[in-house]
């Protein structure tokens, strides 16, 4: 064990925050429960938005100083030391009263004087958006970053109470677009920065702090309490760390102590089962109990409103037969697919697989070579091209798996690794250079792929000045992107896999979800032929003799693909979505040394490839049964 003495806990605006929520979390974060893994990567991103906002913000002001110490105590005495000067810049500063903690992104300083701008990445768009509604009150979403400047505030007035405090939010504004190709690049450069002043959306807060602090807006605070003693009690719940009866409901459905069944099956205690148990109302509440929260589709929130909090719960005469579901050809309705869930809650039998004639009528159209495409693609705060705006999209990979019908199978794929060049034309560039991708049929999981392309041709309708192959991209852009799905006859096809899942298949061991990662999980479970073709290592571009195929014993299914993808990735990890686009922000801003870099690309790169190879998976079992539905026709 570490010799190393503990770090002082602080009251920060984050843990002030998820008390207004629900003051039981404040108990969790003390005795440190863990939290979902599941929402890391969206944290992530967010964090990574948020640092590049704020170098854009600091690119405004050369001569500001950085607060840089890790340290609390020391951050904020080297605030204070900078705030003797009569005036001056600080990003970052550090203030601290009575174990409360305030962190300034930018604080400017004139005399008694002081405008301070707290960033935050949601996007504004002025000409749509306001603060407060029709009664004068905040709206809901913008209320949070009110409060979270009211508390920082609070903090400093404690400390300096005859100083003048002048508070702005500074938001990506929707409306804006970058001046520079590469501001990446340019964040320390104070001439091209200050050019981006323009992608921040400035609003003048003080009147809305002003009437947290005075009680005229008090609908966040709990029991009708002021600010001042909201804080008082909230701060003493997270250092007194002693459990208090809370009220469970609906907006526990979002709890980051609501940790997943992999992290329960790792022997980690859950926080969103530990206020379940606690609740009274609920005394059938276990681990192993469907909640209400797990089903698909409408109508959560009426249970909850009844007191009906477990599946077992719900009577099925409020949900359509089991006769209705499986005897009809018609795409199944979420009420359909909570009937499966709520009887196998209730421990009822259900159908291992259901699949409607419909998927097989579609994949009949489908013409050779088939190519399963799958993009990676990140929207950004900053943008990375002039006259985009913020989180305009950026596509920088591509995977496909090409299917011919002989059986055979080859893949290729792309990455944006140079830096300097814009990823989305490039994308174009490198597809076009597919074999026969303008032949057979293209399929996605999704519409995404198509929406993209949409884009990216939009983009280069507006830069035909510029771009010198813009013709021949646009040409072949509208080959790809005018094509109808496989539910209309006419060819050939860009055609969406999701669509057919959610519409046309069922799995009793897709659970609660309709990802791809489930999806092709709960067939490798159930299908034979999956089974012996993905027991004999798979080699691809950026695989060596895996065996897509692995039993999994304590939950007696087969193992989930990118539970296998995560173990063969050493460091960085690669597994969704939100990870690969976190991972890209890394690799474009040039955080990452070249080793930790190739590795970045080496999982994106696995992770795309599996991606379009779960594609594969999906389409050769419908194929089997479609060709088993033949022979007993």
């Amino acid at each position: 064990m570490s010799n190393l003495p503990k770090r002082k806990k602080y009251f920060t605006k984050h843990l002030f925050r998820a008390g207004l929520q629900c003051p039981a979390k404040l108990y969790y974060y003390a005795r440190q429960y863990p939290q979902n893994r599941d929402i890391r990567p969206f944290i992530e991103h967010a964090g990574y938005n948020k640092r590049q906002l704020k170098a854009l913000l600091r690119g405004r002001y050369p001569d500001g100083i950085k607060i840089s110490e890790a340290n609390y105590e020391e951050a904020f005495e080297k605030t204070q030391s900078f705030l003797r000067a009569s005036e001056n810049i600080l990003f970052d500063a550090v203030f601290i009263h009575q174990r409360r903690v305030a962190k300034i992104p930018a604080l400017v300083k004139d005399k008694q004087h002081l405008q301070l701008y707290f960033v935050q990445t949601k996007i504004f768009n002025p000409n749509k958006h306001r603060l407060l509604n029709h009664h004068g009150k905040l709206y809901k979403k913008w209320k949070q970053y009110i409060y979270d400047a009211a508390f920082q505030i609070d903090i400093i007035r404690q400390l300096y109470p005859y100083w003048q405090i002048e508070p702005f939010l500074l938001l990506p504004d929707k409306t804006a677009a970058a001046n520079n190709d590469k501001l990446y690049n340019y964040f320390q450069s104070s001439e091209s920065a200050l050019k981006e002043e323009e992608l921040f959306f400035k609003i003048d807060i003080g009147k809305h702090v002003e009437a947290v602090f005075n009680g005229k807006e008090t609908t966040a605070l709990p029991g009708g309490n002021s600010f001042s003693k909201t804080l008082e009690l909230l701060t003493k719940r997270y250092f007194k760390a002693e459990w208090e009866a809370v009220n469970v409901g609906m907006k526990c459905k979002g709890c980051e102590f609501r940790i997943s069944e992999r992290q329960l099956r790792d022997g980690q205690e859950s926080g969103f089962n530990n206020c379940w148990n606690q609740a009274g109302s609920v005394p059938e509440f276990s681990e192993s109990a469907a909640h209400v929260f797990e089903l698909l589709g409408p109508g959560v929130k009426d249970w909850i409103n009844e007191g009906i909090y477990l599946q077992k719960n719900i009577s099925l005469n409020d949900l359509p037969s089991l006769e209705s579901v499986t005897d009809s050809s018609n795409a199944f309705t979420h009420k359909q697919r909570q009937t499966l869930q709520v009887m196998q809650a209730k421990g009822q039998e259900v159908p291992e697989e259901i699949i409607k004639p419909t998927i097989f009528k579609e994949i009949d159209r489908w013409q050779y070579p088939l190519h399963f495409l799958d993009f990676e693609a990140g929207n950004y705060a900053v943008p990375i091209r002039k006259s985009r705006r913020p989180y305009h999209l950026v596509v920088f990979q591509y995977s496909c798996h090409t299917l011919h019908k002989d059986g055979s199978l080859n893949h290729t794929q792309w990455i944006a690794k140079q830096t300097g060049r814009y990823p989305n034309y490039d994308l174009v560039r490198q597809l076009i250079k597919v074999s026969q991708l303008t032949e057979g049929t293209i399929i996605q999981y999704s519409n995404f792929e198509r929406t993209a392309l949409k884009i990216i041709r939009k983009e280069l309708l507006n830069e035909t000045e510029e771009i010198p192959d813009v013709e021949a991209l646009v040409d072949w852009l509208d080959t790809i992107i005018q094509r109808n799905d496989s539910n209309h006859k006419g060819e050939p096809h860009l055609a969406d896999l999701s669509r057919l899942v959610k519409n046309y298949y069922y799995n009793r061991f897709m659970a609660d979800s309709l990802s791809i990662k489930d999806v092709v999980q709960s067939m490798l479970t159930v299908s034979k032929s999956l089974k012996k073709h993905y027991q004999i290592p798979y080699q691809g571009t950026n695989f060596d003799g895996i065996e897509w195929w692995q039993w999994d014993e304590k939950r007696d299914q087969a193992q989930n693909p990118y539970t296998i993808l995560r173990a063969l990735q050493p460091d960085i990890k690669v597994g969704r979505g939100t990870e690969a686009m976190v991972t890209f922000g890394k690799i474009l801003s040039g955080s990452l040394k070249e080793i930790a870099k190739e590795r970045a690309l080496d999982a994106l790169l696995q992770y795309c490839e599996l991606d379009t190879l779960a594609m594969v998976m999906i389409y050769q079992h419908w194929q089997k049964l479609a060709l088993n539905n033949k022979v007993n026709c």
